[in-house]
């Protein structure tokens, strides 16, 4: 895939410019008048400005702008900067400040994530939060058994109720509620069902996080949350040992994790998850699950927050898609440096776990140096669902991967 978004601007003739969908380095300063279609990209840079508008008649949609250093305030915080206030903005996700667009604060100071913490899966539980805000905002919740209140939200303080209904025992909840201005700011929801736990009733979420090592809140400076989101996965190895082509059947929610030690290419190690039919294609982009597209649509696989030793997704078995014949988990080395290689790495593994313990463990020998890991494939076989375990670098890019499996990719 061609990621040198300053050359694509550049060179595309018209007044569209259209991305594949993919994860594209900035800076990047729009000069002249045109529409940037991210078609659910993300942009990034260490620091800002990620994005500059220099120019009048702009449009920017589809697009994911974020810092993901540790910068938070000033220019080198700033994810989106306008010289024109009247810039168009549709369906623009940011984390980082914005600067220049009308009636857009600068900066909202909101949690990136609400911790619940253990709560019982047979009881309503409530939580409640106190958010302050500089303008009025819609809050859209996209967690499933979870309500959020009000869904508009006024400038000052507002209280927000979070509700969870009944749900399975040992679940993992892993959500998100988008807040939205002219643009959107993402808030994650972290938290997990233990039968026998204490009911919530009104549990203020910002006291969870000291108390609950499950939960965070008030994380700015991290690309996703850092909570434990299946703590057993970063345990010493207790799951069964399994080498390459080996199968197995699975069943309900599964963490499949790329773990490592003794490099520091995890940075810039991204996965892909491809949800492909019967012909061994996708069915459309949505069926690409990376960076820029964190979650299908069908919500049963998604990527797991970031983490400085782990990399993966989970995928809810009873939540994938009936068009859906097999799923193929990839992970790729982004950059051009000849050193970040998957050899580089000590005691790598692939691990799958359920919420209650680690299943399974791949550990990765011998492997070369290439910058593309094929890891495993969950795929339908006589009505049940089974796991075979790849665990082989392949010379294959990413981007070629993408189009033997229908993507369209430059």
């Amino acid at each position: 895939m061609e990621n040198n978004i300053r050359d694509i601007f550049k060179n595309t003739v018209g007044d569209t410019v259209t991305l594949t969908p993919g994860e594209y380095e900035g800076p990047l300063v729009i000069d002249r008048p045109c529409t940037l279609d991210g078609k659910g990209s993300a942009l990034w840079a260490e620091k800002g400005a990620v994005l500059t508008v220099a120019s009048e008649e702009v449009t920017i949609k589809d697009l994911r702008i974020e810092v993901t250093g540790n910068e938070k305030g000033g220019s080198e915080g700033c994810a989106l900067k306008s010289e024109d206030p009247h810039v168009n903005l549709v369906n623009v996700e940011v984390k980082g400040s914005v600067i220049g667009v009308e009636n857009e604060p600068e900066n909202i100071n909101i949690p990136s994530v609400m911790g619940l913490g253990e709560f019982p899966p047979d009881e309503e539980n409530t939580y409640a939060m106190d958010i302050e805000l500089p303008c009025s905002a819609r809050l859209i919740c996209k967690t499933g058994g979870v309500t959020v209140s009000p869904e508009h939200l006024n400038a000052g303080k507002n209280v927000l109720c979070i509700s969870t209904g009944r749900m399975a025992d040992n679940v993992i909840l892993y959500g998100v509620c988008l807040l939205e201005t002219k643009v959107i700011r993402r808030i994650y929801i972290l938290g997990k069902t233990v039968k026998g736990s204490l009911v919530h009733r009104d549990m203020p979420v910002t006291e969870m996080a000291d108390t609950d090592s499950s939960s965070v809140t008030n994380a700015p400076d991290v690309k996703a949350p850092t909570a434990e989101i299946s703590p057993v996965c970063r345990e010493e190895s207790t799951g069964e040992k399994v080498r390459k082509g080996q199968r197995a059947a699975v069943s309900g929610t599964l963490y499949i994790t790329y773990t490592q030690s003794g490099s520091d290419i995890f940075t810039e190690t991204d996965c892909y998850a491809f949800l492909l039919g019967r012909d061994g294609k996708v069915s459309g982009d949505e069926d690409l699950v990376f960076f820029g597209a964190a979650l299908h649509p069908s919500e049963g696989v998604g990527l797991l927050p970031d983490d400085n030793r782990e990399k993966g997704v989970f995928v809810k078995v009873d939540r994938i898609p009936e068009k859906t014949d097999r799923i193929v988990l990839y992970f790729g080395i982004y950059g051009d440096d000849p050193n970040a290689v998957f050899s580089s790495a000590c005691n790598a593994a692939i691990c799958v776990c359920n919420a209650e313990k680690e299943l399974f463990r791949l550990e990765l020998r011998d492997m070369t140096d290439v910058k593309t890991l094929a890891a495993a494939e969950i795929y339908r076989y006589k009505g049940q669902w089974r796991i075979n375990f790849i665990g082989s670098c392949v010379r294959q890019t990413i981007a070629e991967i993408c189009r033997s499996f229908g993507v369209d990719v430059e």
